[in-house]
């Protein structure tokens, strides 16, 4: 207390702008741990963006892989298993893809997960591609095995959007997984159809032509749910890209070969209807894509609008921070130097007034406080003038008492005196002596009477 009680004014404001500005350092942390945390969920959102991506592109060639898997007959043109095998490899590709994806990674370690699962599923994709080659399991299990991963595949990033720190984000990659399922469940349809068209036996190509049927209204009844749920911006863009005459064609060539496949008009096909059926098969499926590939787009654009957002608010915050750090360390500057100014006329003025206070002029004072000091020397100053002129005027007084002494005493040496030393007027002092004076007087006059 004593260390503060002994502070210079501008040493107490100096510890006061201290304060304030430790205060404003202290929020200025807390602004900037905000921030940071929403940089991390902004690389949590970035990296949930690019297993959506990566992911859906790895099922979009496992669903072609399935296709022409399913479609595969003991006997076929030599053709059909190059374009399976060429096939495999893109989907090698994708799988290498996720693993050395440095984003899922980070992404798999910040939830706490592993990529067991995609490791498993691509030996799981590898033991199947033996037994089927080695005719180990039929077209239509190998078929069913591919669906069951890649509903995996889609549950695994339905949990993990789950995680998303942005509302936006989370309502677009809904908006994305729920199209990956639907476009998983239309996939299905190629795969049946590929079978239907491949398949020699007429019975299970009825079989097949039963199944299309009835997973082409599967696959109407989810793309007609995920258009209801979508986003209006989602629902338009798909809205759109359905409307196209390329789903068209794949749908009437689709109905067609079912009621062929039905009525057993099946005579004439061959490598010619099988090859027609996979150009508009994929034609119909890079349709599918390409509102896959729009809704990602648009979960990019939200990823980085919620990137971008946490380093646009601090460098906000920073922006006020140093503006309110540099105006009220203005302030203070400009307080201090005031007070400082005032100070140093207030002592000068006091050793001017010790000088002379006639000729000295006590100014006024700007700050409230200390201009009660100058009312205070104003006070000073007309008592300073009023003992001055009190001195003055005994002074006065008492060089006329001497002067009238000097008169009384010079007529006594010529005989008795009859004046008196008038006392109005003189100080306490001067009476008495004049009393005292006036008192002998009398008593010279008295004797020189008697005698």
């Amino acid at each position: 207390m004593k260390l503060f009680q002994s502070l210079t004014v501008s040493q107490s404001l100096g510890v006061v702008f201290a304060s304030g500005l430790a205060v404003a350092v202290f929020f200025a942390g807390s602004i900037f741990q905000i921030a940071l945390t929403r940089h991390e969920a902004a690389q949590l959102d970035q990296g949930l963006l690019q297993l959506t991506r990566t992911t859906g592109d790895l099922i979009h060639e496992l669903q072609r892989e399935r296709g022409l898997g399913a479609s595969i007959r003991p006997g076929d043109d030599p053709l059909w298993r190059q374009e399976l095998e060429t096939q495999r490899h893109i989907v090698d590709g994708q799988f290498d893809l996720l693993a050395n994806d440095l984003w899922v990674a980070e992404l798999l370690d910040r939830l706490g997960k592993d990529r067991g699962s995609f490791r498993t599923w691509r030996t799981e994709v590898h033991r199947l591609r033996r037994e089927l080659d080695t005719s180990e399991i039929a077209p239509s299990d190998f078929r069913n095995q591919m669906t069951k991963i890649d509903k995996g595949m889609v549950t695994k990033l339905a949990v993990a959007a789950n995680h998303a720190t942005s509302a936006a984000v989370a309502v677009m990659m809904r908006d994305s997984i729920a199209w990956i399922y639907a476009k998983d469940s239309a996939a299905l349809e190629w795969a049946l159809g590929a079978a239907m068209v491949a398949e020699g036996d007429q019975a299970k190509r009825l079989s097949y032509a039963n199944a299309l049927r009835a997973q082409t209204i599967t696959t109407q009844a989810r793309l007609d749910n995920v258009i209801s749920t979508a986003s209006s911006l989602g629902r338009s863009s798909i809205a759109a890209r359905l409307d196209t005459q390329v789903i068209d064609d794949f749908e009437a060539f689709r109905t067609a070969r079912l009621h062929d496949a039905v009525a057993h008009q099946t005579e004439g096909w061959g490598r010619d209807l099988r090859q027609t059926w996979f150009d508009l098969a994929d034609a119909y499926m890079g349709e599918l894509r390409a509102i896959e590939v729009a809704a990602q787009g648009r979960l990019t654009r939200a990823v980085e609008a919620s990137g971008t957002e946490w380093w646009s608010f601090l460098q906000q915050q920073a922006i006020l921070l140093i503006g309110l750090v540099t105006f009220f360390g203005s302030v203070a500057w400009l307080t201090i130097r005031a007070i400082n100014a005032s100070l140093q006329r207030i002592i000068s003025t006091i050793c001017h007034l010790s000088v002379d206070a006639p000729q000295t002029k006590v100014p006024e004072c700007p700050q409230a406080d200390l201009n009660q000091i100058t009312d205070a020397l104003r006070i000073l100053r007309s008592v300073q003038l009023s003992r001055d002129r009190q001195q003055e005027e005994s002074e006065q007084l008492r060089a006329r008492l001497d002067r009238k002494l000097d008169e009384v005493l010079t007529a006594v040496d010529s005989g008795p005196v009859e004046d008196r030393i008038e006392v109005l007027g003189l100080d306490a002092q001067s009476a008495t002596l004049a009393r005292g004076v006036n008192r002998l007087l009398d008593q010279l006059e008295r004797r020189a009477s008697a005698s």
